[in-house]
């Protein structure tokens, strides 16, 4: 009886510490409030925990998929089981998710997020290695900080979400014709890698790229004209393009109100890797994308420019800093000595 009642201990325990890690057969949210551990299941299990939060708790998701067509108003810190990894199911939300007033200091992290729309002047919000592939600044100027993310597209609609910035982000464009932003104005871009199609950007004004690598089929100084970039700033960059022009600025090199500075251009594309193709839009989060010779290019900081430099280095499949357990051999019976020999490996991302 006592091994019977041990053994159910046992399993609890490692049921209860999996909900954090991974994956199990249903959706499963755990919110932490205070040392107090609650555990809600189901489809509307994001939802519940989110109405039962408290300002600053955390919740933890399984990688499955959540109902998330509500909105926040309060301050709290999701992680989920990730979203990009090729052997890890994602987190998923499958409705629109929407941020308001009130939710500053939240936090989002390894959650694939299809449709996002922020409606607030809240402060300090973070992304943090998620997927994210339609991202709406709807009203409001929201201060937002991504890093590490796999962003699809972003839209500061009537040029909302001022002063948000952009750090290791992989920026990837799925579509031949497409801009991976729309109306971006005073926004940092630093330390990301822009794949892209025949676009870049839409209309931007006053954004400041920094140590950035951006690889495009159409020629730069097109871009410039026909979406009226104005008072931006690019600064030691890779700018790469595939069509023909005769786009090459030196150091301060002023085009139209743009200011170029000490940007490295037409890199052989063996040097920037095989992968980085721009002739077919055919990015896929799979690739690699790290430079040949990295310290041929350098940023301001002196690491290597693109998402792999800086203080913060994209980490592959944007994977989140919460374990992951990689594998696990738990039998169905015990042995001859009554004992469960279970054997799980369980790893986690350097932060």
């Amino acid at each position: 009886m006592k091994k019977s009642i041990y053994l159910f201990i046992f399993i609890c325990f490692i049921g209860i510490n999996n909900l954090k890690a991974q994956a199990t057969a249903y959706p499963v949210a755990t919110l932490e409030h205070n040392g107090t551990t609650s555990v809600y299941y189901g489809y509307y299990a994001f939802q519940t925990a989110c109405n039962n939060a408290n300002n600053f708790d955390t919740i933890y998701l399984s990688a499955d998929n959540f109902s998330s067509n509500f909105w926040i108003y309060k301050t709290i810190h999701v992680y989920g089981a990730g979203s990009s990894d090729p052997i890890t199911p994602a987190t998923t939300f499958n409705d629109w998710f929407y941020i308001g007033n009130g939710s500053d200091s939240s936090s989002f992290e390894g959650i694939y997020i299809p449709y996002i729309g922020i409606q607030s002047n809240s402060v300090n919000i973070k992304f943090n290695r998620c997927r994210l592939y339609n991202f709406q600044f709807q009203s409001g100027s929201p201060d937002v900080t991504f890093e590490n993310n796999i962003i699809y597209y972003i839209n500061f609609n009537w040029g909302c979400g001022q002063n948000s910035k952009f750090r290791n982000n992989f920026f990837i464009n799925n579509y031949w014709w497409g801009n991976i932003t729309d109306n971006a104005t005073g926004i940092l871009f630093e330390h990301n890698t822009f794949y892209c199609g025949w676009q870049f950007m839409g209309a931007m004004s006053n954004c400041y790229f920094r140590n950035n690598i951006i690889y495009v089929y159409h020629n730069f100084a097109a871009q410039i004209n026909e979406h009226g970039y104005s008072s931006c700033v690019f600064d030691r960059n890779i700018i790469n393009e595939s069509e023909n022009s005769s786009f090459a600025f030196g150091d301060t090199t002023t085009y139209t109100t743009n200011v170029f500075m000490g940007n490295y251009y037409y890199v052989n594309g063996n040097l920037l890797n095989t992968q980085l193709s721009p002739y077919y839009s055919n990015g896929s989060i799979l690739g690699d994308y790290h430079l040949i010779a990295p310290m041929l290019y350098l940023g301001t900081d002196g690491t290597q420019v693109g998402m792999y430099g800086g203080a913060n280095p994209f980490k592959e499949y944007a994977r989140p800093s919460n374990p992951h357990i990689v594998s696990k051999t738990i039998p169905f019976i015990t042995n001859q000595n009554g004992i469960l020999p279970v054997n799980i490996k369980a790893k986690a991302q350097n932060y």
